[in-house]
């Protein structure tokens, strides 16, 4: 939940990961509309997506960035839209990170995880 009178239309994802070939990493976002009586639980979870392309890690001590936005955030250049990603405004949010792999002996790992909620 965001401070009273702070609402917001746009989320920024960070994240430091490292990320082996056959694995990846998935995030999602759950935002309630300031004006909603109902619990953020009945609302459906969206993909973000993975701002640019970052290649997958060469060994474990090789981490690298990575930046999640809403859908709409970026136009196809990775330039800022002028637009309000998320609507209505929200002032709670949640966020889930999944990390996927095709091996149980080798997963992804996160660190540094961080959270902006915008006013775009």
């Amino acid at each position: 939940m965001l401070f009273r009178s702070f609402d917001c239309s746009n989320l920024n994802v960070t994240l430091d990961a490292y990320k082996p070939t056959g694995t990846d990493i998935a995030v999602y976002y759950k935002a309630l509309p300031v004006e909603s009586t109902q619990s953020i639980s009945t609302v459906n979870w969206v993909k973000m997506k993975l701002k640019g392309t970052v290649t997958n890690s060469n060994s474990v001590s090789d981490i690298r960035e990575h930046s999640y936005y809403p859908e709409g955030a970026f136009n196809a250049y990775g330039d800022p839209v002028v637009s309000y990603p998320i609507t209505p405004r929200f002032n709670a949010f949640i966020i889930k990170v999944v990390m996927i792999s095709s091996s149980v002996a080798v997963t992804p790992k996160v660190y540094n995880f961080r959270t902006i909620a915008l006013d775009a």
